[in-house]
């Protein structure tokens, strides 16, 4: 088997708590990083905030630089569409990092990838 995607999720409101449930099913996945920005959320242990038998203890955070310098990051799932504006710089400055000088091209929204691609694989 391959290794794991290394993943970080921003947005853990209801639709990025499904998301998340899903992920953890999946042997193709590590999940490093939970990102939101609310204040109820924020220093919260996510196996206290789902119902799963799970003993990942990530805690909610809210900043995505924070947990992209600290972890190797394969995918961000941006499960939010009230942040998507304030992250999107730093997913930009991330995917120039990680591109090679032949793929580096003008992103757009649209062209990035979806949750589905992963699961797929």
């Amino acid at each position: 088997m391959k290794a794991p995607f290394n993943v970080i999720q921003v947005g853990f409101g209801p639709m990025g708590r499904i998301i998340t449930s899903l992920m953890l099913r999946r042997k193709n996945i590590k999940l490093v990083g939970i990102v939101d920005t609310d204040p109820q959320l924020t220093n919260k242990i996510i196996s206290s905030l789902l119902d799963i038998d799970n003993d990942l203890d990530l805690i909610v955070e809210s900043d995505l630089n924070t947990v992209i310098s600290r972890e190797k990051v394969d995918v961000v799932i941006i499960a939010t569409s009230s942040s998507v504006e304030k992250i999107f710089p730093t997913v930009m400055i991330q995917i120039d990092k990680t591109c090679s000088p032949t793929d580096q091209q003008p992103f757009r929204l649209d062209q990035l990838g979806f949750v589905g691609d992963v699961f797929k694989q």
